[in-house]
């Protein structure tokens, strides 16, 4: 993904939508997290390190409506995915930009 295209959009029941562009993300306070990764195609990944905003502070302030129950995820290459919004909120959900291991891209 060109780093001058990207932007993450965030709207639908809240009062504030967030609308930024890769300089506006980096800014956001990271953190960091060693975890798994378990891929739905069927391969994991263990002892990945990774870093990134916390999803939950991309969430506050929006103003979510007590109607929301769920996220909907769709990035660049077209995967998509729904979570709900009482696991967004959680305090080890990331937005990563950064892993510490090369991408191994398999066929699923």
């Amino acid at each position: 993904v060109d780093p001058e295209s990207w932007k993450l959009l965030i709207f639908g029941l809240g009062e504030r939508e967030l609308d930024i562009k890769l300089n506006q993300f980096m800014r956001y306070p990271s953190v960091s997290f060693k975890a798994a990764c378990h891929c739905v195609t069927g391969w994991t990944r263990l002892h990945n390190v990774w870093r990134g905003v916390l999803l939950g502070e991309l969430l506050k302030g929006r103003g979510l409506s007590a109607s929301a129950k769920f996220i909907f995820l769709r990035c660049a290459d077209v995967y998509s995915a729904n979570l709900p919004l009482t696991v967004a909120i959680q305090s080890d959900m990331l937005w990563a930009n950064k892993h510490d291991k090369p991408y191994i891209f398999r066929e699923g």
